[in-house]
């Protein structure tokens, strides 16, 4: 996750307009003042040390406008004092700063370079900031002057993508009001004016501009073309965040009566927003924080499902109101608008006081809202998995039962991208081929106990194939509800019998027009790495009864496909969906040779090259990781004492006596009764004994890779 700290509306000055303390009797020096300058500097060190004790990273800052009041340098000059009290937790380049209306100075002309001069300083100090009309882009958002640094910030774990937005090119602008008396009141000036002739003109100067709000077209082409530079080499998977200074939407319930009190363009914005897929929008303007989850249908595609937009308001250190001065924005590294965020207003606070960073409030903001209802959709495998995983931590508060459909089944007969923990040196599509292939054996292999192929094709004598049967339904009544199949054996299961009860309970077959459509019921489900087997499952189960159709004169194509969850659960580390190789292979002699035969004296050359390799994947495939998985350990049962038992019978026909191989058939032996051992720990005996049995793996598999080392030489050369 990064974190993100969004700052706004600092109004830094000196003097009494700096002032957060109520000095009524006006005794204080200035120095000794309680300032807004301070306060900000010492809030920020204190988050910084709370953050270095967490073990927590600080990814980027965005502070969205109004540095100084009224055009002020001062401000501008005040700012890197502030920032220091971060303490280099986040270097320069990754601050980002958009134009707030009191950053430019009133009078100046849209797009000219007058208007941010005193602003410019700030990169000086190596501050990103917003592209300026008139500096760095045109009016027509073609890049002006090379050498600026771009206004988009990329998370450190790829998480989001942030763009800053100038929306102040248009405020306190001249609106030419009093063009036709421009000659008169230029005559008046050249006089001598009174005191009330001279408040006259000041109130003429004041109201001869105008605090217009607006996001210049300059900005989105600008912005469009670094999303697309930005992620054009790799899939859409960054939260997209648009920072700019003016609100979108009213952020409390204060009536507010003047003009321009919102961006000008507002709906051509929203319609941008919307199109760039930006997920979330941060803002400042109003001192106030707020957090808002819009809704809304662009025009041109009223179709279209509606657009989710996450609006976030940062709260300003002010006078009376010194309980916050900003906000972190917590983004889990998931993919484009799916998921949610959690934000923590950050409270001011006086050096040396400080505050743990684990006791911040948080709140969970949802950009997937089905998800909220306990429903995942996409179009494919691919899409709904990125949306469980965005869901991960919190699958177990989402309402039950949890249903996730893909609309195009046939898509699950891939791998998802981001499916995690396939052992190392594997193609992950080759092993959930041969993963789910396992699951869906007819018979189940020596290795399990059961499977959901044996459970699905021959349970038992008197139903035989379930799978024929839904065909034959088919033939019967195309339009069927009954093509339905149960894996749940109510003889065997439900008195308990049984210890190994399935959690995959049954799945119906549905013909709607010329689509096959499968929905699928779980007792319980892991979903990080067990969904996307248990769809796999079900996509072969449907190409299968579609090809079975076929032979019998029925067209039909994959449809959608459903899984329904009564426990969704989150886990680490590889579960039992990942039966150990050595398992896999365990039922014939024949798999396991191509492992023991190169290691025998009477190999050639050719066949040991590269078994130490293939003996590492083998290893790294039953090594147990550090978490424990939701669902058990994937441990090696009868392959090992295959593997030592074939070992063994070969040593003995090729008469090779070495004590290597004598120690390697002794270790894969300890390493089958340590997997017993631990496989026979129950209730509050299993965390110890899993420790122990980490050790003792990762022991005997060291001794079996060193020998599997020394068996690989070729004696030939060595001797040589």
């Amino acid at each position: 996750m990064a974190l993100l700290l969004h700052l706004s509306d600092l109004h830094l000055t000196s003097g009494a307009t700096d002032n957060l303390g109520d000095d009524k009797a006006k005794i204080l020096q200035p120095r000794q003042a309680q300032s807004r300058r301070q306060k900000m500097h010492d809030s920020l060190g204190e988050l910084a040390l709370s953050l270095r004790r967490a073990g927590q990273e600080l990814d980027s800052v965005v502070i969205t406008g109004d540095i100084t009041s009224f055009g002020s340098p001062e401000g501008f000059a005040f700012l890197p004092e502030v920032l220091a009290g971060l303490d280099d937790l986040v270097p320069p380049e990754r601050v980002l700063i958009v134009p707030g209306n009191h950053d430019v100075p009133a009078g100046t002309p849209a797009s000219s370079p007058e208007r941010y001069a005193p602003f410019l300083d700030l990169r000086r100090h190596g501050y990103r900031t917003a592209y300026l009309e008139g500096v760095d882009i045109h009016d027509d958002g073609l890049p002006l002057a090379d050498g600026a640094m771009q206004p988009i910030i990329t998370a450190g774990d790829g998480s989001f993508v942030l763009v800053g937005l100038n929306s102040a090119n248009n405020s306190w602008v001249p609106d030419g009001r009093y063009r036709e008396l421009e000659k008169e009141i230029a005559a008046v000036r050249k006089g001598k004016p009174n005191a009330v002739v001279k408040a006259l003109l000041d109130k003429i100067d004041a109201g001869s501009s105008a605090d217009l709000a607006r996001v210049d077209k300059a900005q989105l082409v600008a912005a469009t073309r670094l999303l697309r530079e930005e992620e054009e080499d790799q899939p859409r998977a960054r939260l997209r965040i648009v920072a700019l200074h003016h609100q979108i939407a009213p952020v409390s319930s204060t009536e507010e009566v003047k003009a321009f009190e919102s961006i000008t363009n507002l709906g051509a914005f929203r319609q941008w927003l919307a199109g760039s897929e930006i997920s979330v929008v941060l803002h400042g303007h109003k001192h106030q924080g707020a957090a808002l989850v819009e809704s809304f249908t662009p025009t041109q595609a009223e179709g279209d499902d509606p657009h989710i937009l996450l609006v976030l308001s940062a709260p300003s250190l002010q006078f009376g109101t010194a309980s916050v001065f900003g906000r972190l924005i917590d983004i889990p590294p998931v993919a484009l608008g799916v998921g949610g965020i959690q934000i923590a207003d950050v409270p001011a606070t006086d050096a040396g006081v400080g505050y743990p960073f684990e006791k911040l409030k948080r709140r969970y903001l949802a950009l997937d809202h089905s998800a909220e209802l306990g429903l995942i959709a996409g179009s494919t495998a691919d899409d709904v998995y990125r949306r469980i995983l965005a869901q991960r931590k919190r699958l177990v508060n989402l309402p039950s039962p949890f249903v996730c459909r893909i609309e195009d089944g046939s898509s699950a007969l891939v791998v998802p991208s981001g499916y995690p923990d396939i052992p190392e040196g594997l193609d992950p599509q080759k092993w959930f081929d041969t993963t789910v292939e396992w699951w869906q054996r007819r018979p189940r292999g020596r290795a399990a106990k059961f499977n959901h192929g044996e459970r699905l094709f021959r349970q038992s004598a008197e139903h035989g194939d379930r799978i024929d049967r839904i065909v034959d339904e088919f033939g019967k009544k195309p339009e069927t509800s009954r093509a339905i199949a149960l894996l749940v054996d109510g003889r065997g299961d439900l008195d308990h019998k049984e210890k190994d009860y399935p959690a995959f309970v049954s799945v119906q077959f549905v013909i709607e027009g010329s689509r096959l459509n499968l929905v699928a019921y779980y007792r319980k489900q892991e979903m990080p790495h067990w969904w996307p087997i248990n769809v796999g499952e079900l996509a072969w189960l449907q190409k299968d009864v579609i090809a079975r159709l076929q032979e019998k004169g029925r067209v039909v194509k994959a449809g959608s496909i459903s899984t329904v969850t009564a426990m969704p659960a989150d886990g680490t580390g590889i579960p039992r969906v990942a039966v150990p190789w050595i398992d896999r292979i365990a039922d014939s002699d024949e798999h396991l040779l191509p492992l023991v035969l190169p290691l025998l004296a009477a190999s050639s050359v050719a066949s040991r090259t590269g078994i130490s390799e293939r003996w590492m994947r083998v290893s790294a495939d039953w090594t147990p990781g550090a978490d424990e998985p939701t669902d058990g350990d994937p441990v090696p049962a009868l392959g090992l004492r295959r593997l030592q038992s074939v070992l063994e019978r070969s040593a003995q026909v090729e008469v090779d006596n070495r004590p290597t191989i004598s120690r390697l058939c002794s270790t894969l032996g300890a390493l089958a009764d340590a997997n017993q051992v631990y496989l026979a720990a129950e209730g509050s005996a299993k965390p110890p004994a899993r420790r122990a049995w980490i050790n003792k793996v990762r022991s005997l598999t060291a001794d079996i890779t060193a020998a599997i080392s020394a068996l690989a030489i070729d004696e030939t050369r060595a001797k040589d």
